[in-house]
């Protein structure tokens, strides 16, 4: 007999929707009026990506100006309208899952698992946070960032407001791993070759 799930949850109609947000949010930063900590008119020093998958469902980025900029949960503080959005198909799984119901989810590759119980909300909560991972690091290569004002040393980070997950996994390469522009690389010193001596030279 084929199984009825009340509740579908589709990660690639979501992960569309949540980069349409980004991006967004990336083309409408406000040159002097951020919803976010630090001072309207310094650079970017962090861009956080959180979210949440319980009760109220949402991810959110947030924009961090501080030059102390740290994983230090200050993006929860600035949880608004513009710098949210809601995804209230997680809270309605995650209530099936608790309520012992089944729920299907469909991968980013198109393949259907079904979830039952608690270890099905964690694999929820880990799915979700790989998707927002791989989609940020995804926006990354693709230079998205780019365009906003952001310090050299100006890192992101995705980051789970129940402390469930996130990227980077470890506090220590939050500013390595997660850094927005690569390093520049340091001016060669080497002497040039005679060759391009003597072109030189001949120019004269």
């Amino acid at each position: 007999m084929r199984v009825r799930f009340m509740v579908k949850v589709d990660l690639r109609s979501d992960v569309a929707r949540a980069r349409r947000f980004i991006e967004r949010r990336v083309r409408r930063y406000p040159k002097y009026v951020n919803i976010g900590p630090g001072a309207d008119e310094d650079p970017i020093a962090q861009i956080v990506l959180g979210y949440y998958v319980a009760d109220a469902a949402y991810i959110s980025l947030i924009f961090d100006t501080r030059p102390d900029a740290d994983s230090d949960g200050a993006w929860t503080l600035f949880l608004q309208d513009e710098t949210v959005l809601m995804f209230p198909k997680w809270v309605a799984a995650g209530d099936a899952l608790c309520d012992g119901k089944a729920v299907e989810l469909t991968t980013l590759r198109g393949a259907k698992k079904v979830l039952v119980g608690d270890e099905g909300c964690d694999e929820l909560v880990a799915l979700i946070g790989k998707m927002l991972a791989d989609l940020m690091k995804k926006l990354r290569r693709e230079k998205l960032f780019d365009a906003l004002p952001l310090r050299d040393d100006a890192f992101m980070l995705v980051e789970d407001f129940g402390g469930d997950g996130g990227w980077p996994e470890s506090y220590d390469v939050i500013k390595t791993e997660g850094r927005i522009k690569p390093l520049r690389s340091k001016t060669s010193s080497k002497r040039p070759s005679a060759a391009r001596r003597s072109a030189s030279a001949a120019r004269r």
